[in-house]
């Protein structure tokens, strides 16, 4: 089956238009894991803030003065 010049730009245009369509949705997909990401930290720092460790500061220190 021969193809005509029309027909190998029409494909060629085809394949142009399908190759951006993909591009644009990757680039979507990746912002889209990035805001993902980002609203995941700051959640995990908003429950950091709220609710700080119960681990009272200086639990488990040895006092060595105590100790001699």
């Amino acid at each position: 089956m021969r193809m005509t010049l029309g027909g190998m730009l029409l494909l060629l245009l085809l394949l142009l238009l399908l190759f951006l369509l993909l591009l644009r949705l990757l680039s979507t997909m990746v912002v889209v894991a990035k805001v993902k990401a980002v609203a995941a930290f700051v959640a995990e720092v908003d429950v950091a803030v709220v609710m700080p460790s119960s681990v009272p500061i200086g639990v488990g220190v040895v006092d060595h003065d105590a100790l001699s």
